[in-house]
């Protein structure tokens, strides 16, 4: 529009958060499903998981910010996260003290993605005192 810089808010986004995208005049994007006068709200991501059958009760929490951090930017077609030079997570650490669910967290993500059983590491078992070892047992 005019080349008058604007000030940015910013916030947290909460349940009730509500975001509307609009197209810009000069823009190639195509905004699909705009909604006309009326507000639609639609979640990212389901709120209301049910963690007691997945087996990871009391993670709640947990399990929700991780989700958001690995998937929210598949959500959204890749020629606009390329434009907005977006990179998706590719990988997640989980690190904690023993007995936390870290292992559980993460077979539960697995069975949920319909993929292969993740690679559990135990952190000692990578150290050696030879040269290029721990390298190699990375591998």
């Amino acid at each position: 529009q005019d080349a008058k810089p604007r000030k940015t808010r910013m916030g947290r986004c909460l349940g009730d958060t509500i975001v509307q995208f609009e197209k810009a005049e000069n823009s190639s994007l195509n905004l699909v499903g705009k909604a006309k006068g009326k507000v639609v709200r639609q979640s990212i991501i389901n709120p209301d998981w049910d963690f007691q059958k997945m087996g990871i009760g009391g993670l709640d929490n947990e399990f929700n910010a991780i989700f958001r951090r690995a998937f929210a930017s598949r959500v959204f077609p890749p020629e606009v996260v390329e434009q907005l030079g977006c990179k998706h997570v590719k990988g997640i650490l989980l690190f904690g003290p023993p007995g936390t669910g870290k292992t559980l967290m993460a077979r539960q993500i697995g069975k949920m993605l319909n993929s292969r059983e993740p690679k559990i590491v135990n952190g000692p078992q990578i150290l050696d005192k030879f040269v290029g070892e721990s390298e190699a047992n990375v591998r």
